[in-house]
């Protein structure tokens, strides 16, 4: 797609397995300015989180990208590991080196208020953790939501849930903060499991256009894009054991890079912080608006663009074509 300039972002991270290929392809496609990433604890504690987040931008060669850490647990509840999806290190035992370099800082909200506030058009953030760090800003600095042109979450789903029956773990790790945020006005674009789900490679296809297994264990670690690509995909194969798997949140990145492969729809969209089965669920009213009006139900006007549907496929080349290394399967 041609790109007249590059779009401003904001990254808000828990930097696991697929907010590491976010992150890769966030700093590597020309179609974005990576002005800084936020932390928040999710996938793994904080102080892993923010190293991880480090690491991946010095394997991508973006050292410069400010990295600043935020919550370390979320609003109500008490946080939750999901080490036995990306590993205790959060990267697939990666064994990257230690970062070069520490955070820039430690309270993500008073960077991301500077930064918004400062900015002389409105920028976008994308959200791909629990939105801990993201309800502390609008709660604290309402003015920042006039400087967000739109919030691209990752999280939630309309169907079936991953932590829960009905719940996506990001949503379920900080129902109350996902809350604040889907109330908060500002221009929401719902990347749910959905369509997470459906933008895939197989393991022949890693071999070839990322890092196979054998040249992975010719290296001492991930050591380019491909490489820590292929690895994070062929850690996935082994502990999902499928043939198959998602570039995860990554294809939330590729929705603010390019929107023409997604089919969305402006929805209410609520979430359950209660309830024995349901709480973290994002209730999505897909009723026919005149059907609402019929019943008497006040009427709710959506910001939220909900991801229905999705072209995997041109997701898949979108990433493909900035983080792999064509057709060598040598990384």
């Amino acid at each position: 797609m041609a790109q007249e300039m590059t779009i401003p972002v904001y990254l808000d991270v828990d930097t696991g397995v697929d907010d590491a290929m976010a992150i890769l392809l966030a700093v590597r496609h020309p179609a974005l300015e990576v002005r800084g990433i936020t932390t928040v604890v999710g996938n793994v504690d904080l102080g892993q989180v923010t190293r991880n987040t480090l690491q991946v931008l010095e394997v991508a060669g973006a050292g410069d990208v400010p990295v600043v850490s935020g919550a370390s647990r979320p609003l109500v509840a008490q946080a939750r590991s999901a080490a036995a999806v990306h590993a205790a290190d959060g990267l697939g035992n990666a064994s990257l080196p230690p970062p070069s370099r520490e955070a820039a800082g430690d309270d993500a909200v008073a960077f991301l208020r500077s930064e918004l506030l400062a900015a002389p058009k409105p920028v976008t953030l994308i959200a791909l953790a629990p939105l801990t760090n993201i309800a502390l800003l609008f709660q604290t600095a309402p003015k920042v939501k006039e400087k967000v042109r739109e919030l691209a979450i990752m999280g939630g789903a309309f169907g079936v849930g991953n932590a829960t029956p009905v719940a996506e773990f990001n949503i379920l790790h900080d129902p109350e903060a996902a809350d604040i945020v889907f109330r908060s006005g500002v221009p929401i674009l719902m990347y749910g499991l959905d369509v997470f789900r459906r933008v895939c490679f197989t393991e022949e296809e890693v071999d070839r256009w990322f890092a196979s297994p054998s040249y992975l264990a010719s290296r001492p670690y991930p050591d380019t894009p491909p490489a820590l690509v292929g690895h994070l995909f062929h850690f996935l194969f082994s502990n999902f054991r499928r043939s198959f798997t998602s570039i995860g949140d990554a294809g939330c990145v590729g929705a603010v890079i390019d929107r023409s492969g997604l089919t969305t729809e402006l929805l209410p969209v609520y979430i359950e912080t209660g309830g024995r089965y349901c709480r973290g669920q994002t209730v999505v009213d897909r009723r026919p608006r005149d059907l609402v009006n019929r019943r008497g139900e006040e009427a709710v006007e959506s910001c939220t663009a909900v991801a229905l549907d999705i072209d995997g496929d041109f997701y898949r080349e979108m990433f493909r074509q900035a983080v792999g290394n064509g057709s060598t399967g040598t990384g």
